[in-house]
């Protein structure tokens, strides 16, 4: 009677070894993806700025402070 119930403890912590490194592999992954998309939301906003901000018209752009000049001349 005794061996029968140490097997299900054994089970039991076989288990939980089990689950604890299953959570630890998706801690890990939840991890690597929110780097990921951290680092590509970070280029794109840059991106998005200076794109934005460069001041890229031809004759009356939204601030004044930019020298830009016609192709044409």
């Amino acid at each position: 009677m005794k061996s029968i119930r140490n097997k299900r403890g054994q089970a039991l912590v076989e288990y939980i070894i089990i689950f604890s490194f299953l959570a630890l592999i998706a801690i890990k992954m939840v991890q690597g993806v929110s780097g990921y998309l951290s680092d590509t939301m970070g280029n794109l906003a840059y991106y998005l700025s200076q794109q934005l901000s460069v001041g890229v018209c031809d004759e009356h752009c939204f601030f004044s402070g930019y020298k830009n000049r016609a192709i044409n001349e």
